[in-house]
């Protein structure tokens, strides 16, 4: 067994201190609690509006905040995690809920962030494209050879598209960093290699990287160097048995998309609220402004702290003993590849907290221990719907996130006392107090779990 010394306790991490919800809510009942808290603080009370006037769910708009401010920053910011072992900071998502919840309008009202620019863009390049059209106007075609060699003709920069082909997707990250976005993900998922068998999920993976972007078809060949691709989009709960069709589960492809649950499955009912005047525009502005900003900057490479670098190393190999203890190699797979976000996640929550509650502005320098503690609560979560997944698309007895490492700890074919569960459950995070009142009614009831004769004594069922 392992024991992960700097796991994050809630009510310890300073820099939870600017938390909007109370410290007693962090840890809340409801199904599958999202980790708001770890964004900066006028973040949390943008994203609480949201949800109190219009009823969005948290997660939705949170996550979705996260894609726009990965598009902006795009292959601007590069993270040093090792000598040798760089990451962009793309996230592929997928927000999950039925058709009634407004997974859609969730999403949108943040994307507009990237729908203003786009509108700018489009003023940008008709001004530039009229300046150039002009400066060619009435030479010889000698002159106008000569000055295109040197003054190549505008293009319009477009941060957000719907169409998912290889080919509309290299045109448009030939010109900047990108999000598709899709309504519902699963029609994209499904025509995957529809041309060639492994050539679609061979170039998203490639893309999801920061690779070489590259199309070779009949009478075709496009090539895009450093491509920055984001992916959001809705799946509803229904369709998650189909993830693995195309070969998906086998090939990495499907644990590299971080699903997102709703907090809660009630209606969401119209509210007699408004929201604050500035509030929203000031989110708008501030993201806006930290893309102009980021224009005429080159690619900087943002190193881990040594602080932080210990941590993420703790953090990473934890969930490898975790997953590998389970000897499946889809959870293994499933494990790692949330881990691999980390750095991801740490570089966005840093740069958000600096654009919106720093006064000195946007000066990332590198990752503090603080963005890769908060990063590790994040994928602690997505562990945790990366199991209801599994369930779902492999049938596999998954549980959600610490619950699911507390059962994976427990040896096999060993009887286990109370007591030596409830120093399990330390060294996963869970309080001594919740083993009886919710971890082992949990299990039992799932037969994971059976008592034997004796009173306080269990055997694991791995059957």
């Amino acid at each position: 067994m392992i024991k992960l010394n700097n796991s994050p306790d809630l009510n310890n991490i300073s820099s939870l201190e600017d938390t909007v919800l109370p410290k007693n809510t962090l840890k809340s009942e409801v199904k599958y609690p999202f980790p708001l808290y770890v964004f900066s603080k006028y973040i949390q009370e943008t994203l609480l509006e949201l949800q109190d006037v219009f009823s969005f769910e948290k997660p939705y708009t949170a996550m979705t905040t996260l894609v726009v401010l990965s598009v902006i920053i795009g292959g601007k910011m590069r993270v040093i995690v090792k000598n040798g072992w760089t990451t962009i900071p793309s996230i592929y998502t997928a927000i999950i809920g039925n058709s009634s919840i407004g997974k859609s309008p969730a999403i949108k009202i943040i994307l507009k962030v990237l729908t203003s620019i786009n509108e700018k863009e489009i003023e940008r390049y008709e001004a530039k494209k009229a300046e150039w059209e002009a400066a060619i106007a009435g030479m010889n075609e000698t002159e106008k050879r000569e000055f295109i060699l040197e003054n190549k003709e505008p293009t319009r920069k477009r941060l957000i598209t719907s169409d998912a082909t290889q080919e509309s997707l290299c045109h448009l990250l030939a010109k900047d960093s990108l999000v598709l976005f899709k309504d519902e993900l699963i029609g994209w998922l499904k025509s995957m290699n529809q041309y060639r068998q492994g050539a679609d999920i061979e170039f998203f993976l490639s893309v999801f990287n920061g690779l070489v972007g590259e199309v070779d078809r009949v009478g075709k060949n496009l090539y895009v160097k450093d491509p920055f691709l984001s992916i959001i989009g809705g799946i509803q709960p229904s369709i998650l048995p189909q993830l693995t069709k195309n070969g998906n589960g086998d090939n990495g492809f499907l644990y590299r998309i971080l699903f997102v649950m709703p907090e809660s499955e009630s209606v969401n009912y119209l509210s007699e609220k408004e929201l604050s005047s500035n509030r929203l525009d000031t989110f708008y502005k501030k993201m806006e402004g930290l893309y102009d900003a980021l224009q005429d900057e080159e690619m900087r490479y943002i190193p881990l702290s040594q602080e932080a670098r210990t941590y993420f190393i703790s953090s990473f190999n934890h969930y490898l003993k975790v997953a590998s203890e389970t000897k499946d190699d889809a959870i293994i797979s499933a494990y790692k590849k949330v881990g691999d976000y980390m750095p991801r996640f740490a570089l966005l929550l840093e740069v958000l907290h600096q654009l919106f509650d720093d006064k000195l502005g946007v000066h990332v320098e590198s990752i503090s221990l603080a963005s890769m503690e908060k990063a590790k609560l994040l994928c602690d979560y997505f562990i945790g719907t990366a199991n209801v997944v599994l369930e779902q698309t492999h049938g596999k007895s998954t549980l959600q996130g610490n619950h699911q490492s507390f059962l994976d700890l427990i040896p096999e074919n060993t009887l286990v006392t109370t007591s030596e569960l409830h120093k399990i459950a330390e060294q996963v995070g869970i309080k001594t107090s919740n083993v009886k009142n919710r971890v082992l009614p949990k299990l039992l009831e799932k037969g994971m779990l059976k008592k034997t004769d004796k009173r306080g004594e269990y055997i694991k069922n791995v059957s």
